[in-house]
């Protein structure tokens, strides 16, 4: 990518960029709205959910976002017609073996699948086959699996390899066949490793001390700093009554980014 300032129109409204910028990268600057799943902006791009289709003029068919550089004079359409469809059938697709277990899922009210569910969800399924299920895998004291909710972003995998510096997670398979785990059923022991709960988009991947224990809707959420890792991460802390139910990261850039520490995280 380089400094050179383009202008590009998305959705009729004209906008300046940087050469070879990813798309989604300018939608998320002028705030745009483009559905996604596997980006996330601290992660190497998968490009694997395709929730990110977008129509640009003169190109045969929908671009994902997160892999589209900008190019100067590109027409750009999230909004269309061709666009809203391709989401759509995406959505269809994720959610043919997802399990209908969101009143019992500790995502529920914080969950991405959700949210887009009810933007590009049909309201039935026309699928009549047999769902598939994954049996669950104990990966240590922290996270909690529910592999059958699992849609293959591979965030988790991502911030094993690129951030964690460990990679303690992995994908075998193919197509729905695919399952997320550990090598030769091993529990997962990285002192990052809390992350993938907050990165997991839908509910495979969740905090286990925490579990069951209240609905994301009846928290309070309090500004704090973390005690433990003497570096200052920002922390929010969620606090039902008079107890603290669990400890989540605060974005800052300068400090923290947008991850937290085992030790801060589990400490309370």
């Amino acid at each position: 990518m380089t400094d050179e300032q383009i202008t590009i129109e998305v959705d009729g409204q004209t906008l300046t960029a940087k050469k070879g910028q990813m798309l989604i990268d300018v939608t998320d600057a002028n705030d745009i709205y483009v559905p996604r799943f596997c980006y996330h902006k601290k992660l190497s791009i998968a490009a694997n959910c395709r929730m990110c289709l977008v129509e640009v003029e003169k190109a045969p068919k929908l671009l994902p976002a997160c892999t589209t550089p900008v190019m100067d004079g590109m027409k750009v359409m999230t909004r269309s017609q061709d666009a809203i469809k391709g989401q759509k059938s995406v959505m269809e697709f994720l959610l043919i073996n997802h399990p209908l277990d969101c009143p019992i899922c500790d995502q529920g009210g914080e969950c991405e699948l959700q949210d887009l569910a009810m933007g590009y969800g049909n309201d039935v399924s026309r699928y009549q086959e047999e769902k598939r299920v994954v049996k669950d895998k104990n990966i240590g004291p922290l996270i909690q699996t529910d592999l059958t909710r699992c849609i293959h972003c591979t965030r988790c995998i991502r911030f094993g390899e690129e951030i964690a510096g460990l990679r303690e997670m992995g994908a075998i398979g193919r197509g729905q066949n695919t399952v997320i785990g550990t090598y030769i059923e091993k529990s997962v022991n990285s002192e990052m490793s809390g992350n993938v709960i907050d990165l997991c988009p839908v509910g495979a991947l969740t905090s286990k001390p925490f579990r069951y224990s209240a609905r994301t809707w009846e928290l309070i959420q309090k500004d704090g700093i973390a005690p433990h890792d003497s570096v200052g991460s920002n922390i929010h802390i969620h606090v039902k009554g008079d107890r603290v139910k669990r400890v989540v990261p605060a974005s800052n850039e300068s400090i923290n980014e947008v991850w937290l520490s085992d030790r801060d995280r589990f400490s309370y």
